[in-house]
């Protein structure tokens, strides 16, 4: 029973700390911004953006999300996770961030056997979106994204 109480509240947290996509507002029109290259920025989260295009996907109050290709944020120990940078809508708005895309992990968690528990997490996940606010280094990005109206 502490087990399975223990696992519960591990998912809980877990969920907590991200997003449904569907909390958000769909984009009044569409954008994108490609990156001819890999821009390596170091910051809180990641090494940097990888090259590709970016597509508005959802907006916030203040922000309006761009996810890149899968793959698309580096990470310091050279893996590559789904995810993009959300940018500032207006100039007083919080300046901009990036957020992970959560992948449907579950088949290399099963096949890493690391459990039941880390499996359900991993579907429980499936398409949420963690972000990273409050990272001055992001500004970086942002002399490199040049946003195209569709």
């Amino acid at each position: 029973m502490k087990r399975l109480v223990l696992a519960l509240t591990i998912i809980l947290i877990a969920c907590g700390m991200t997003k449904s996509p569907k909390s958000f507002d769909p984009v009044p029109s569409a954008s994108h911004f490609v990156l001819e290259a890999d821009v390596m920025m170091a910051n809180k989260v990641s090494s940097g953006l990888a090259k590709g295009s970016y597509q508005a996907v959802f907006q916030s109050k203040d922000h309006i999300y761009y996810l890149g290709e899968p793959g698309a944020l580096l990470m310091p120990n050279g893996t590559r996770v789904n995810g993009g940078i959300a940018l500032p809508k207006h100039a007083l708005a919080p300046p901009c961030h990036l957020f992970i895309q959560i992948g449907d992990d579950s088949e290399r968690a099963r096949d890493m056997r690391l459990g039941a528990l880390v499996v359900a997490l991993a579907r429980l996940e499936k398409g949420r979106i963690r972000e990273f606010k409050e990272d001055p280094a992001c500004i970086g990005f942002m002399t490199r994204i040049a946003v195209v109206n569709d």
